[in-house]
């Protein structure tokens, strides 16, 4: 999500006004707050995504599982029966059989992986002999040997999926946080691409010049507090030095 301060402009142009206390009139003051669901998807796809492509989380993934079936001529109906029969006991999730003849077993995994489906089952010949599957799992890139039973724990293995997912995101922000106490650290922070944690006066009003100020000295902004949780600040703010009645964090746009 993010928030943007539209100003007069868009008022201006439908003619939008409003009567302030005094009775005169003027054009609105607009703001705008942009939860959209492409912005979201996008954090999502940067956030998580590798050299080889997309990784989905699983609650969210439209195609949970893909079966690849590996086979030649010779036992090709066999492989696809025992597909089926692996897919029946998956019909609560969205998932694809890739029985698809014109292009080989790695190809196929290099597509699902690209596309960043969270589980591959690969079964030809071995799992066929053994009544096995061999499962892969998108994030991990690890592949275990399970039976068929095992599928019904797909939700938690989903689940486990997400949570390493989780994780690995929280260790990566939190490797890019650097606490600032003084102008120096803020710049050396900001020019070494980390977002800094900082003492602030207010978030209202009477921080709005500490935030001019910030922009013009580190071209660097103030993206908001945590949202999650209250911050009690214990110093001063880190720009005009008065007492910090926030923590704030600045960071730059690329």
């Amino acid at each position: 999500p993010s928030t943007h301060l539209m100003g007069q402009k868009f008022s201006k142009a439908f003619n939008a006004k409003f009567t302030d206390e005094k009775g005169n009139e003027d054009y609105l003051w607009t703001t705008a707050y942009g939860p959209a669901i492409s912005r979201i998807l996008a954090s999502v796809i940067s956030t998580h995504g590798d050299d080889k492509g997309l990784i989905l989380p699983f609650c969210i993934s439209p195609v949970k599982l893909v079966i690849v079936p590996i086979y030649n001529k010779d036992n090709k109906a066999k492989v696809l029966k025992y597909a089926n029969e692996v897919a029946d006991n998956l019909k609560d999730y969205k998932i694809e059989i890739d029985d698809r003849d014109n292009y080989s077993p790695g190809w196929k995994f290099n597509e699902w992986e690209l596309k960043g489906v969270p589980f591959r089952i690969e079964l030809g010949e071995k799992e066929l002999k053994n009544k096995t599957l061999t499962l892969f799992a998108r994030d991990t890139k690890k592949k275990e040997s399970i039976s068929v039973k095992d599928l019904k724990n797909l939700k938690k293995l989903g689940e486990d999926f997400d949570e390493r997912l989780r994780k690995k995101a929280d260790a990566f922000a939190n490797s890019k946080l650097v606490k600032c106490k003084t102008k120096e650290q803020l710049k050396k922070a900001l020019n070494e691409g980390n977002v800094a944690k900082v003492e602030w006066c207010s978030t209202d009003n009477i921080g709005v010049k500490c935030a001019e100020q910030t922009e013009k000295l580190f071209s660097a902004d103030v993206r908001g507090t945590m949202a999650n949780k209250k911050e009690k600040p214990e110093g001063k703010c880190i720009i005009c030095g008065k007492k910090a009645n926030e923590v704030v964090y600045i960071g730059r746009s690329y």
